[in-house]
């Protein structure tokens, strides 16, 4: 190695070193603001307590040593570890004005969900997507969904008094139903729907791989996101392009029905329909794109809600 090369090498391990120092003091500093937490290793941080295949333990075993609300930081990303549904209430619901802003993280654009509200910081995109909410699910509204809310709670008690076994299959079905016919005036299949399992699909793949680690160590080193899918390490670009493509399919394909619908004139009244009959001249693309990405928040939402709800 010449000598200019080990110089250059030597000054940026000296100035890492430094800064970590740095950082180290201000975080001590910053410590009497926070609630408490594991100590952090210099750099990484907490990277290292935590179990990588189940972090979720590692969390709950910090709730137990440090309360609800934990500290923590991976590499430069500082995070608050909520351990208490009442506290996440009490902050997150009574006081989301104060913390319903949301970090950009980068594996949500990575998997194509950085369309979905709730990944969403606040600003022109998520007020225009609240806006289409509010439109669709105000009180009033959801008044109109009862007859069809009522046609498959009917469908749903025959199912269950035929096939009591099934009884978590039915509830799924029905509540999938459900927010099909208000998003889309969709449909579904008895079983297996093709729209309902691609949403499925992704949002399975998406739990398994989006978890803060990971993304807090590709915000840390952002050029991994440019090394190739073969890289050992990388399988994570392989499955992103996998959720792109599912994220296209959830999307496009309910909201093209919709559409021709509109166009053969047998569209009836939905979340999507409704909005696209509301769209001004100012910037009709921004409007129907805004109206595709709500919908199909809605429809994750509710496919997210379901698997909590079940696994609980």
């Amino acid at each position: 190695m010449s000598s200019g090369w080990r110089d250059i090498c030597v000054s940026a391990l000296i100035c890492a070193t430094l800064l970590a120092a740095i950082r180290h003091e201000i975080r001590k500093r910053k410590a009497g603001l926070l609630p408490p937490g594991p100590p952090p290793i210099p750099i990484i941080g907490n990277v290292r307590g935590i179990d990588v295949n189940a972090p979720w333990l590692t969390y709950t075993e910090w709730g137990r040593r440090y309360g609800d609300i934990v500290y923590s930081h991976f590499f430069n990303q500082e995070i608050i570890v909520i351990n208490s549904e009442k506290v996440a209430t009490e902050l997150l619901e009574k006081r989301s004005q104060n913390y319903s802003d949301r970090p950009k993280i980068p594996t949500n654009s990575l998997f194509g969900l950085d369309f979905n509200t709730i990944f969403m910081g606040y600003g022109a995109r998520w007020r225009r997507q609240r806006r289409i909410f509010h439109q669709a699910f105000r009180a009033e509204a959801a008044l109109s969904y009862r007859p069809m809310q009522q046609r498959k709670i009917q469908q749903l008690l025959h199912n269950l008094l035929h096939t009591p076994h099934e009884f978590l299959n039915h509830l799924h079905i029905y509540s999938s139903s459900v927010i099909m016919s208000v998003t889309y005036d969709y449909d579904t299949e008895p079983r297996d729907d093709p729209l309902v399992e691609v949403v499925g699909k992704t949002l399975e793949l998406a739990l398994q791989e989006l978890r803060p680690e990971v993304a807090a160590v590709l915000s840390a080193f952002p050029f991994l996101l440019r090394l190739p899918a073969w890289v050992p390490g990388m399988s994570i670009k392989k499955k992103a392009a996998q959720s792109r493509e599912w994220v296209r399919n959830w999307m496009e394909d309910p909201y093209q029905l919709v559409l021709r619908r509109m166009a053969d004139g047998t569209a009836r009244s939905c979340m999507v329909s409704d909005a696209l009959r509301r769209i001004g001249t100012e910037d009709p693309s921004v409007e129907s794109q805004t109206i595709k990405e709500s919908a199909a928040t809605a429809v994750g939402g509710e496919y997210q809600s379901n698997i909590a709800c079940y696994n609980s």
